[in-house]
Protein backbone atom coordinates (compact mmCIF):
# COMPACT_ATOMS: atom_id res chain seq x y z
CA UNK A 1 0.00 0.00 0.00
CA UNK A 2 1.11 3.27 -1.01
CA UNK A 3 1.00 5.54 2.33
CA UNK A 4 1.28 8.41 0.65
CA UNK A 5 -2.35 8.14 -0.66
CA UNK A 6 -4.91 9.96 2.11
CA UNK A 7 -7.32 6.83 1.01
CA UNK A 8 -4.76 4.27 1.83
CA UNK A 9 -4.11 6.21 4.98
CA UNK A 10 -7.70 6.14 5.65
CA UNK A 11 -7.52 2.52 5.43
CA UNK A 12 -5.37 1.73 8.21
CA UNK A 13 -6.41 4.30 10.84
CA UNK A 14 -10.03 4.12 10.72
CA UNK A 15 -10.03 0.28 10.78
CA UNK A 16 -7.31 0.71 14.16
CA UNK A 17 -9.86 3.05 15.51
CA UNK A 18 -13.12 0.94 14.87
CA UNK A 19 -11.17 -2.14 16.79
CA UNK A 20 -10.39 0.13 19.89
CA UNK A 21 -13.70 1.26 20.34
CA UNK A 22 -15.25 -2.05 19.56
CA UNK A 23 -12.86 -3.29 21.97
CA UNK A 24 -13.38 -0.95 24.93
CA UNK A 25 -17.06 -0.93 24.42
CA UNK A 26 -17.18 -4.75 24.96
CA UNK A 27 -15.05 -4.54 27.99
CA UNK A 28 -16.52 -1.74 29.46
CA UNK A 29 -19.66 -3.73 29.17
CA UNK A 30 -18.46 -6.15 31.38
CA UNK A 31 -16.97 -8.89 29.58
CA UNK A 32 -13.61 -10.13 29.53
CA UNK A 33 -10.45 -9.14 28.20
CA UNK A 34 -10.73 -12.09 25.47
CA UNK A 35 -13.65 -11.36 24.06
CA UNK A 36 -12.90 -7.80 23.89
CA UNK A 37 -10.25 -8.37 21.85
CA UNK A 38 -11.65 -11.12 19.40
CA UNK A 39 -14.58 -7.88 19.00
CA UNK A 40 -11.71 -5.52 18.49
CA UNK A 41 -10.54 -7.50 15.38
CA UNK A 42 -13.65 -8.19 14.23
CA UNK A 43 -14.23 -4.63 14.14
CA UNK A 44 -11.51 -3.92 13.14
CA UNK A 45 -10.89 -6.59 10.27
CA UNK A 46 -14.80 -5.85 8.81
CA UNK A 47 -13.81 -2.06 8.76
CA UNK A 48 -10.92 -2.93 6.63
CA UNK A 49 -12.59 -5.54 4.59
CA UNK A 50 -15.25 -3.17 3.37
CA UNK A 51 -12.65 -0.69 2.19
CA UNK A 52 -10.85 -3.46 0.65
CA UNK A 53 -14.10 -4.76 -1.45
CA UNK A 54 -15.62 -1.44 -2.20
CA UNK A 55 -11.56 -0.38 -3.63
CA UNK A 56 -12.30 -3.21 -6.06
CA UNK A 57 -16.05 -3.01 -6.84
CA UNK A 58 -15.94 1.07 -7.43
CA UNK A 59 -12.47 1.57 -7.92
CA UNK A 60 -13.23 5.87 -9.26
CA UNK A 61 -14.78 6.47 -5.65
CA UNK A 62 -12.97 6.68 -2.79
CA UNK A 63 -15.82 7.64 -1.32
CA UNK A 64 -17.29 4.59 -1.76
CA UNK A 65 -14.40 2.48 0.21
CA UNK A 66 -14.63 5.05 2.98
CA UNK A 67 -18.37 5.23 3.69
CA UNK A 68 -17.92 1.31 3.45
CA UNK A 69 -15.39 0.93 5.80
CA UNK A 70 -17.53 3.72 8.10
CA UNK A 71 -20.51 0.82 8.24
CA UNK A 72 -18.74 -2.23 8.23
CA UNK A 73 -17.29 -2.44 11.93
CA UNK A 74 -21.26 -2.07 12.89
CA UNK A 75 -22.22 -5.83 11.01
CA UNK A 76 -20.43 -6.94 13.86
CA UNK A 77 -23.12 -6.07 16.11
CA UNK A 78 -25.17 -8.40 14.57
CA UNK A 79 -22.78 -11.65 14.11
CA UNK A 80 -18.84 -12.04 14.04
CA UNK A 81 -17.80 -11.54 10.52
CA UNK A 82 -15.41 -14.19 8.35
CA UNK A 83 -11.98 -12.33 8.22
CA UNK A 84 -9.94 -15.01 6.62
CA UNK A 85 -12.82 -15.43 4.16
CA UNK A 86 -13.18 -11.95 3.21
CA UNK A 87 -9.11 -11.91 2.95
CA UNK A 88 -9.68 -14.93 0.30
CA UNK A 89 -12.54 -12.82 -1.05
CA UNK A 90 -10.94 -9.80 -1.79
CA UNK A 91 -7.82 -11.22 -3.48
CA UNK A 92 -10.00 -13.35 -5.64
CA UNK A 93 -12.26 -9.84 -6.80
CA UNK A 94 -8.63 -7.97 -7.17
CA UNK A 95 -7.61 -10.50 -9.69
CA UNK A 96 -10.89 -10.41 -11.99
CA UNK A 97 -11.21 -6.56 -11.64
CA UNK A 98 -7.82 -6.45 -13.18
CA UNK A 99 -6.97 -3.15 -10.88
CA UNK A 100 -3.72 -3.79 -10.02
CA UNK A 101 -2.46 -4.27 -13.93
CA UNK A 102 -0.34 -6.40 -13.38
CA UNK A 103 -0.87 -10.72 -13.57
CA UNK A 104 -1.37 -12.82 -10.46
CA UNK A 105 1.98 -13.86 -9.25
CA UNK A 106 3.51 -17.01 -7.76
CA UNK A 107 3.63 -15.11 -4.67
CA UNK A 108 0.23 -13.83 -4.70
CA UNK A 109 -1.20 -17.64 -4.92
CA UNK A 110 0.92 -18.86 -2.02
CA UNK A 111 -0.84 -16.21 0.00
CA UNK A 112 -3.58 -17.30 -1.06
CA UNK A 113 -3.68 -20.37 -0.50
CA UNK A 114 -2.28 -19.83 2.44
CA UNK A 115 -5.89 -17.46 3.57
CA UNK A 116 -7.76 -19.92 2.44
CA UNK A 117 -6.44 -22.64 4.59
CA UNK A 118 -6.95 -20.81 7.87
CA UNK A 119 -10.32 -19.66 6.21
CA UNK A 120 -11.34 -23.27 5.86
CA UNK A 121 -10.96 -24.05 9.30
CA UNK A 122 -13.69 -22.23 10.54
CA UNK A 123 -17.19 -22.67 10.04
CA UNK A 124 -19.03 -22.45 6.29
CA UNK A 125 -15.33 -21.63 5.35
CA UNK A 126 -15.10 -24.35 3.09
CA UNK A 127 -18.25 -22.18 1.06
CA UNK A 128 -15.97 -19.32 1.46
CA UNK A 129 -12.89 -20.62 0.00
CA UNK A 130 -14.96 -22.88 -2.72
CA UNK A 131 -16.57 -19.26 -4.43
CA UNK A 132 -13.18 -17.62 -3.70
CA UNK A 133 -11.60 -20.34 -6.35
CA UNK A 134 -14.27 -19.98 -8.42
CA UNK A 135 -13.62 -16.43 -8.26
CA UNK A 136 -9.86 -17.00 -9.03
CA UNK A 137 -10.47 -19.54 -12.04
CA UNK A 138 -13.00 -16.81 -14.03
CA UNK A 139 -9.79 -14.72 -13.55
CA UNK A 140 -7.70 -16.94 -15.32
CA UNK A 141 -9.92 -17.68 -17.78
CA UNK A 142 -10.04 -13.98 -18.81
CA UNK A 143 -6.26 -13.18 -18.40
CA UNK A 144 -4.29 -15.69 -20.10
CA UNK A 145 -0.85 -14.84 -18.58
CA UNK A 146 0.18 -17.67 -15.95
CA UNK A 147 -2.93 -19.19 -16.57
CA UNK A 148 -1.59 -22.87 -15.83
CA UNK A 149 -0.28 -22.09 -12.18
CA UNK A 150 -3.39 -20.12 -11.41
CA UNK A 151 -5.71 -23.30 -12.13
CA UNK A 152 -2.96 -25.55 -10.80
CA UNK A 153 -3.05 -23.21 -7.67
CA UNK A 154 -7.24 -23.40 -7.35
CA UNK A 155 -7.39 -27.24 -7.29
CA UNK A 156 -4.78 -27.40 -4.84
CA UNK A 157 -6.48 -25.14 -2.72
CA UNK A 158 -9.97 -26.98 -3.28
CA UNK A 159 -8.24 -30.27 -1.85
CA UNK A 160 -6.44 -28.46 1.21
CA UNK A 161 -9.61 -27.03 2.04
CA UNK A 162 -11.85 -29.81 1.80
CA UNK A 163 -9.27 -31.80 4.09
CA UNK A 164 -9.09 -29.28 6.45
CA UNK A 165 -12.92 -28.64 7.02
CA UNK A 166 -13.15 -32.60 7.02
CA UNK A 167 -10.73 -32.78 9.85
CA UNK A 168 -12.65 -30.23 11.41
CA UNK A 169 -16.16 -31.79 10.87
CA UNK A 170 -16.83 -28.77 8.75
CA UNK A 171 -18.33 -30.55 5.87
CA UNK A 172 -22.16 -29.24 6.44
CA UNK A 173 -24.85 -28.99 3.65
CA UNK A 174 -27.42 -25.90 3.68
CA UNK A 175 -29.49 -25.09 6.95
CA UNK A 176 -33.51 -25.18 6.66
CA UNK A 177 -34.09 -21.94 5.25
CA UNK A 178 -35.23 -19.03 7.47
CA UNK A 179 -37.70 -16.91 6.97
CA UNK A 180 -35.40 -13.78 7.50
CA UNK A 181 -32.91 -15.02 4.79
CA UNK A 182 -35.15 -14.14 2.21
CA UNK A 183 -34.60 -10.51 3.35
CA UNK A 184 -31.31 -10.72 3.03
CA UNK A 185 -31.33 -12.36 -0.54
CA UNK A 186 -33.89 -9.74 -1.54
CA UNK A 187 -31.21 -7.10 0.01
CA UNK A 188 -28.45 -9.30 -2.15
CA UNK A 189 -30.49 -8.84 -5.21
CA UNK A 190 -31.28 -5.17 -5.17
CA UNK A 191 -27.62 -4.25 -4.26
CA UNK A 192 -26.56 -5.96 -7.03
CA UNK A 193 -29.48 -4.18 -9.77
CA UNK A 194 -27.48 -0.44 -8.05
CA UNK A 195 -23.76 -1.82 -7.96
CA UNK A 196 -23.85 -3.26 -11.52
CA UNK A 197 -24.37 0.19 -13.08
CA UNK A 198 -20.71 1.16 -11.88
CA UNK A 199 -18.74 3.25 -14.34
CA UNK A 200 -14.92 3.11 -14.26
CA UNK A 201 -12.95 5.84 -16.04
CA UNK A 202 -9.45 5.24 -13.41
CA UNK A 203 -6.24 3.82 -14.43
CA UNK A 204 -4.67 0.72 -12.50
CA UNK A 205 -2.09 0.89 -10.42
CA UNK A 206 1.20 -0.68 -11.49
CA UNK A 207 0.80 -0.11 -14.52
CA UNK A 208 -1.19 2.87 -15.45
CA UNK A 209 -3.62 1.88 -18.24
CA UNK A 210 -7.18 2.00 -18.29
CA UNK A 211 -9.28 0.13 -16.36
CA UNK A 212 -11.52 -2.31 -17.92
CA UNK A 213 -15.27 -1.51 -16.78
CA UNK A 214 -15.96 -5.50 -18.21
CA UNK A 215 -14.14 -7.07 -15.70
CA UNK A 216 -15.09 -4.44 -12.71
CA UNK A 217 -18.82 -5.21 -13.31
CA UNK A 218 -18.02 -8.61 -13.73
CA UNK A 219 -16.07 -8.33 -10.29
CA UNK A 220 -19.08 -6.87 -8.80
CA UNK A 221 -21.77 -9.99 -10.18
CA UNK A 222 -19.00 -12.22 -8.46
CA UNK A 223 -19.14 -10.44 -5.42
CA UNK A 224 -23.02 -10.10 -5.62
CA UNK A 225 -22.89 -14.15 -6.15
CA UNK A 226 -20.77 -14.70 -3.43
CA UNK A 227 -23.03 -12.92 -0.77
CA UNK A 228 -26.25 -14.84 -2.38
CA UNK A 229 -24.47 -17.92 -1.82
CA UNK A 230 -23.58 -17.94 1.46
CA UNK A 231 -26.49 -16.21 2.62
CA UNK A 232 -29.03 -19.25 0.56
CA UNK A 233 -26.55 -21.76 2.17
CA UNK A 234 -25.93 -20.44 5.89
CA UNK A 235 -28.82 -18.25 6.34
CA UNK A 236 -28.81 -15.23 8.24
CA UNK A 237 -25.43 -16.50 9.94
CA UNK A 238 -23.78 -16.55 6.08
CA UNK A 239 -24.88 -12.66 5.67
CA UNK A 240 -22.93 -11.86 8.95
CA UNK A 241 -20.03 -13.23 7.75
CA UNK A 242 -19.76 -11.92 4.58
CA UNK A 243 -20.95 -8.79 6.38
CA UNK A 244 -17.83 -6.16 4.55
CA UNK A 245 -18.84 -7.60 1.45
CA UNK A 246 -22.63 -6.70 1.22
CA UNK A 247 -21.70 -3.52 3.14
CA UNK A 248 -19.32 -2.85 0.19
CA UNK A 249 -21.77 -3.92 -2.32
CA UNK A 250 -25.38 -1.96 -0.90
CA UNK A 251 -22.12 1.43 -0.74
CA UNK A 252 -21.14 0.97 -4.47
CA UNK A 253 -24.66 0.52 -5.46
CA UNK A 254 -26.14 4.03 -3.70
CA UNK A 255 -23.16 5.84 -4.99
CA UNK A 256 -23.35 4.17 -8.60
CA UNK A 257 -26.97 5.77 -8.30
CA UNK A 258 -26.29 8.83 -6.74
CA UNK A 259 -25.75 11.08 -10.09
CA UNK A 260 -28.41 9.84 -11.16
CA UNK A 261 -30.53 11.00 -8.87
CA UNK A 262 -29.28 14.40 -8.85
CA UNK A 263 -29.70 14.93 -12.31
CA UNK A 264 -33.23 13.86 -12.25
CA UNK A 265 -33.86 16.72 -9.71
Amino acid sequence: MDFRLASNRFAVVVPAIAGAVAGLVTLVTGDTFVAALRTGVAAGGASFLGWACARELDPDRTLTAAVAALVAPFMVTLGEPAIAAGFVWVMALRALAGTTGAPVFVADLVLFGLIAAVAAMGEGGLTAVGIGVVVMALYAFIEPTGRPRVLVACVLVVAVAVAIAAVRDHLVGPGAFQSSTAWWLVAVALGTMAAIRVTVTSATDRRPRPLSQRRVRLAVVSASVCCLVVVAWHGPAGAYRAGPLLVALWVTGVVALWPQRNSST
